[in-house]
């Protein structure tokens, strides 16, 4: 219908109303007066919204699509109602442009061996998915607009060289860039917060930036990228876990405001880097902290951190002090300090209990203290500290309780003396010290097994509290004083009740009364052998 015989019908219905309702008694007709002149048209209502306009919710590109086929495409079909964008496997597209879209759930943009340039100039919010991989001939991506995603995965481009992500704010999961071989940069300027930030194996990528980032709920993870001088994260409060490994060009790891993990923290493989700096929380109780394999590093710092749950470093060739140690209080499950061979000193006075020890292969390495430390579980293993004289295990009360196979060794030091005075309990102690001439465990009442060997004459043994136990095995190169076999026999045959079903072996020769009293404990049932 026309709007001109819209208007004329209108206007014949309303007339016939008001005749109709001014009618009264029918008088006499009167003269037919002129025709009046037809009223003007009125003007057009406007259009209503077309579906259509809203577009489907779904768009696939894939196979020889032209670039012009793509633009009518997109042009048509999408609109506020898309949500699900799959561009795959194309051979003819150059260039994507998605012009009105705003808001999406899921884009993946992929295998597409042409495509040279992607753009999504008004693209806001992606609320499950953005993946763009292995698109031959892509060097340029724009999300400039985006400010909210869910996760985001750009990988396994060769020619990629720009990425801009310049008003991107928030992140609910995890943001991955790796495998594209010419990035030089990645700036993320705006963001403050992410699950989790990925980068890695970006062969050409020489800097990392997102200054307001403060909150990194997953993992933060950056590794192999062989040409990375600077990681500018000044910002970053809080973080699950922070990982920097592989070769890059970094000398320094500096970040000022960060005071709050609650997993891992991993620096290893690196070769330039030379400082660590990591202001801990104090608080951060579940921490791992390894620090492995760095070639130039000599300083770690990590502030005010007092609570670890593992600690390991290893193979940091010209590291010599690590201070964080000296302020580690209470439980740590692990404890490893292997082949640094510049470390002189390690001072854990104020631990109070270790799972697993183990200190080895550290060349220059001359004291140890766990002057505060009461309890082992199930392994301590000191060996191979070629200059390590000094050992301070004062507090220590017991080794491997309720440990079915625990290990505690002592070996290949330079060690002159090892004292644990106040040791109660343990199972075995091994302890081959080719200088060790003094050897002193005076409160240990319960063992199976102590085996001592030493290059040099043992001129002091205390272990006169043994009352439980199975073996002692001083059968040492160096042999034993006769004034320290008699302590150790004078101390055995005056239990009371007495011992039963031990074995004594010693190497030394002993004073007379020493063989008449170990003739005692053989008549009481125990094996005791002098070698000479």
């Amino acid at each position: 219908m026309t709007t001109k015989n819209f208007a004329s019908q209108l206007l014949i219905l309303l007339t016939l109303v008001f005749l109709i309702s001014c009618e009264g008694d029918q008088g006499p007709a009167g003269p037919e007066g002129p025709t009046g002149s037809m009223g003007a048209d009125g003007a057009p209502g406007a259009d209503g919204t077309d579906g259509a306009d809203r577009g489907n919710g779904y768009l696939i590109l894939t196979g020889n699509i032209t670039n012009e086929e793509a633009s009518e495409i997109i042009a048509t079909e999408t609109g506020s109602n898309t949500h699900t964008i799959l561009v795959r496997n194309t051979t003819n597209l150059t260039s994507l442009t998605f012009e009105g879209l705003e808001n999406v759930v899921y884009v993946e943009i992929n295998n597409n061996e042409n495509l040279e340039q992607l753009s999504f100039p008004n693209l806001k919010n992606s609320y499950e998915s953005i993946s763009i991989s292995t698109n031959a001939k892509l060097t340029e991506v724009d999300l400039s607009q985006l400010e909210e995603g869910f996760r985001i995965s750009i990988s396994d481009h060769e020619l990629l060289n720009t990425l801009d992500l310049s008003s991107l704010k928030n992140m609910t999961r995890a943001i991955e860039i790796y495998r594209n071989d010419v990035l030089q940069v990645v700036s993320i300027p705006e963001l403050i917060s992410s699950s989790g930030i990925s980068i890695y194996d970006n062969d050409n990528l020489e800097s990392i930036s997102a200054s307001k980032l403060v909150t990194a709920n997953g993992r933060l993870s950056v590794f192999n990228n062989i040409n990375l001088s600077t990681l500018e994260l000044s910002s970053l409060e809080n973080t699950r876990e922070l990982s920097v490994f592989g070769e890059n060009k970094m000398e320094v790891i500096d970040f000022p405001k960060l005071n709050n993990i609650t997993g891992n923290v991993s620096i290893r493989n690196t070769v330039t880097l030379k400082t660590v700096r990591l202001p801990l929380y104090t608080g951060s109780e579940n921490i791992r902290l390894e620090i492995e394999n760095n070639t130039l590093l000599t300083e770690v710092s990590t502030g005010a951190l007092t609570k670890i749950d593992r600690l390991n470093i290893d193979n940091n060739p010209i590291l010599v002090t690590i201070p964080t140690l000296s302020s580690l209080t209470g439980e740590i499950s692990a404890f490893t300090i292997t082949e640094n061979p510049s470390i002189q000193q390690i001072d854990m006075s104020k631990i109070t209990t270790i799972s697993t020890c183990i200190i080895r292969e550290n060349e220059s390495l001359s004291s140890i203290s766990f002057s505060g430390l009461g309890t082992i579980g199930n392994r301590l293993d000191i060996r191979f500290n070629t200059m390590l004289s000094s050992i301070d295990l004062s507090s220590l009360v017991s080794l491997g309780a309720g440990v079915s196979n625990p290990t505690f060794r002592f070996a290949d030091n330079a060690l002159t003396g090892l004292s644990m005075p106040n040791l109660q309990s343990f199972k075995d102690l091994n302890v081959t010290e080719d200088a060790l001439a003094t050897f002193n465990l005076a409160a240990a009442t319960t063992f199976e097994d102590i085996r001592v060997d030493s290059a040099v004459q043992l001129t002091t043994v205390n272990v006169s509290s043994a009352t439980d136990f199975l073996n002692i095995d001083m059968d040492t190169p160096g042999g034993i004083a006769t004034a320290a076999i008699d302590n150790i026999i004078s101390s055995l045959v005056a239990k009371n009740p007495p011992i039963t079903g031990t074995k004594v072996t010693l190497r030394g020769v002993a004073s007379t009364q020493a063989e008449t009293d170990a003739q005692t404990l053989r008549d009481n049932g125990n094996d005791i052998t002098f070698r000479n």
